[in-house]
């Protein structure tokens, strides 16, 4: 609000300013070339609002572009953990059911060694 209201009061003493240099010129000419130059004031200014319109509007398409990419790494990198947690429990079953049959290929060897005695 107090920026708002500082631009304000630095714009009403610009004008106030060109409005005493323009009563303070002697001839037409000078004013004359005073409004000419208060115009290309305002077209540099107009041409300035453009441009930054204009990267205001790329600013924002290369955010929107940039959450998009940041979603579409997030989703990647969810299935990538899931696929992850689904190979490791797979490993673990494995190494569960590789522990149980070599239990048993032991328990079948020591009975062989036992009858073979």
């Amino acid at each position: 609000m107090v920026l708002l209201l500082h631009k304000v009061l630095e714009a009403a003493q610009l004008e106030k300013r060109t409005c005493a240099q323009f009563l303070a010129a002697e001839g037409e000419q000078e004013r004359l070339e005073l409004l000419r130059h208060g115009e290309r004031r305002v077209a540099e200014l107009r041409d300035r609002l453009e441009s930054l319109q204009q990267e205001n509007e790329n600013l924002r398409r290369d955010l929107k572009q940039r959450d998009a990419r940041i979603s579409a790494l997030q989703e990647s990198v969810q299935l990538l953990m899931q696929k992850n947690q689904t190979k490791q429990e797979v490993i673990v079953k494995l190494s569960e059911n590789t522990n149980g049959l070599q239990s048993e290929a032991l328990k079948q060897l020591t009975i062989e060694n036992e009858n073979l005695k």
